[in-house]
């Protein structure tokens, strides 16, 4: 073998084995949203902590607006198939994108409030099980939510740090993408019998 090839070899050896330690050894993914200043960041650490915090998103929180009639969003049926199968799906795939990951680190400080001073009470008196139970239950748990009977309030932070071993998300990924990538049936005209 010539030593050109036995590099070649070698050099695949070497992306093989980075490859094959990214999928199985836990990577961190940690998050920050803030509604108070309107920014959003995401970063993830690979290869168990032995490669540096990487920044895959750092910016503006995005403004979510309802679609415009007549806007692409209500342009037909055009996907709505493929869109009813993973709806159909969503609940598996989510239990599957959720189980593998472990919640290391979790704050988070709200406030929140309905038009109702009713609905605002029982809206917390839904979410005070959650909150406590949640807080307890992780390690670095500091969860606070606080009910504004005043009027409809929305804002706060969270923090959190999970912790995943990516190899456990290949299977759901490959399902998300079967259902995006598959051909849409064509549509059958209905008939009278």
């Amino acid at each position: 073998m010539s030593a050109l090839a036995v590099a070649l070899v070698g050099a695949a050896g070497v992306v093989l084995a980075a490859l094959g330690a990214a999928l199985l050894l836990p990577a961190r993914l940690w998050l920050r949203a803030s509604s108070r200043d309107g920014r959003v960041a995401i970063r993830a650490r690979l290869m168990g902590g032995l490669l540096p915090w990487v920044t895959l998103h750092e910016g503006a929180l995005p403004r979510l607006r309802a679609p415009a009639p007549g806007s692409a969003v209500w342009a037909g049926p055009t996907g709505q198939r493929r869109g009813r199968r993973l709806l159909r799906a969503a609940p598996e795939l989510l239990r599957a994108v959720v189980t593998p990951a472990r919640l290391e680190r979790l704050s988070l400080d709200a406030r929140i409030g309905l038009d109702d001073p009713a609905a605002t009470g029982a809206l917390f008196g839904a979410l005070t099980p959650l909150v406590y139970g949640l807080g307890h239950a992780v390690a670095g748990g500091a969860l606070r939510v606080e009910p504004v009977f005043s009027g409809p309030v929305f804002e706060g932070e969270v923090e959190c740090i999970l912790s995943v071993r990516p190899w456990r998300w290949v299977r759901p990924a490959g399902r998300i993408l079967r259902i995006l990538a598959s051909p849409e049936p064509a549509p059958t005209a209905w008939r009278p019998a």
